[in-house]
């Protein structure tokens, strides 16, 4: 009898396994610091939510088995029958947005967004000002960059951004130096309107603080992995009300942050929701535990990875002999509609009303909170 009941106990327990959901992420177009690659403009985080038994039904469904290799997007889209799999891997009727979430990230409008979080909001700080409110962070980012993407004198316009980017990366006194040239060159430029002149002219008093905004120590702190990462979290904590496990495919910046993820998820916090509007988060971080491991172990990693690199391909393109597939691509619901998007905001969203009286400062938040 003892012995059945602890065979028992295992059977229930692998069943319990293979029906918890774990979710899986992987990336595509990945540059890290390097905001201002021009021929990789987007980054991708793809994040799917499947049990064990949903995995094998996809396998079985698609006939993975018979392919007899890894999937890989990059391996699959440029031959036919990597095509054909691809086909039957997005029209399964799992593959929706209930299994799926993805976010973008446009590099060149995430400097922009980079210059007001870092050293913009840092001044601001110093002054008792919370830039946060009423999303003004948000409005003077999409300001700042879609007055340089109209400035008639692009080659300024770039050497402003890799300026900035450099300084970032490597904070010393030349670099800082140079950034805040660019800044000059850039509002006294003919072409450099009064209304683009007044918004750049909050910069060159960032310098007093720049010093306290860079920071040290931490190769990944421009890139995107990490925002997406919690972004697309919260997302799927909204939907489920649960903290699922995270199998990351091996990364490099999420490795580099794995203890500051699970210092987030450890907060020794009642669960509070902090943030303005409608860009809020929940913390502690809501996960269970987070697992970096290959692709070839995991096939929900294996899906994430042909979506995310999917969404690049789409957005990215220039291969005449790839246009229909990558039409065909588009028709599909996953990728009709982006989860979290780090690109500019529409004019509808800029214009909205949002009552932020009783929001909580999610910097202040964590600062107070995490150990």
């Amino acid at each position: 009898f003892i012995e059945r009941g602890a065979k028992n106990q295992r059977v229930w327990k692998i069943v319990y396994l293979r029906l918890m959901n774990k979710i899986y992420f992987d990336e595509a177009g990945y540059t890290g610091a390097d905001l201002t690659n021009v021929p990789q403009p987007y980054f991708a985080l793809a994040s799917v939510r499947f049990t064990e038994e949903e995995l094998a039904t996809i396998r079985n469904d698609i006939g993975l088995d018979a392919y007899e290799t890894e999937m890989h997007f990059k391996k699959m889209h440029t031959n036919w029958e990597g095509r054909n799999l691809l086909d039957k891997l997005f029209s399964h009727p799992l593959l929706d947005k209930k299994h799926i979430k993805t976010g973008i990230a446009l590099k060149r409008f995430c400097i922009y967004a980079q210059i007001v979080d870092t050293i913009i909001e840092t001044f601001f700080y110093s002054r008792g000002i919370d830039l946060y409110e009423n999303q003004n962070n948000n409005k003077l980012a999409n300001f700042l960059y879609a007055f340089s993407i109209l400035h008639k004198n692009q080659e300024l316009v770039s050497n402003f951004e890799k300026a900035f980017v450099e300084m970032l990366r490597k904070h010393s006194q030349d670099a800082v130096v140079k950034f805040y040239q660019s800044v000059d060159l850039l509002i006294n430029d003919s072409a450099t309107t009064d209304s683009f002149k007044e918004l750049l002219s909050v910069i060159p008093s960032t310098i007093e603080t720049v010093q306290d905004a860079l920071v040290n120590n931490n190769p990944f702190y421009l890139d995107n992995t990490l925002p997406l990462f919690v972004a697309l979290v919260e997302k799927w904590y909204i939907d489920t009300k649960a903290k699922d496990d995270i199998i990351f495919d091996n990364s490099k910046p999420i490795a580099f942050q794995n203890d500051l993820i699970e210092k987030l998820r450890d907060m020794p916090v009642d669960e509070t929701e902090v943030g303005y509007g409608d860009r809020r988060h929940v913390f502690p971080l809501p996960i269970g535990y987070i697992q970096l491991a290959s692709s070839t172990d995991y096939l929900g990693i294996q899906i994430a990875d042909t979506v995310a690199s999917a969404i690049v391909f789409i957005l990215t393109n220039k291969n005449a002999k790839l246009q229909k597939f990558q039409q065909q691509l588009k028709g599909f619901e996953i990728f009709r509609e982006t989860d979290v998007p780090l690109t500019p905001s529409t004019k509808e969203y800029l214009l909205k009303n949002i009552d932020t009286s009783s929001d909580i400062n999610p910097l202040n938040f964590i600062c107070e909170h995490l150990q």
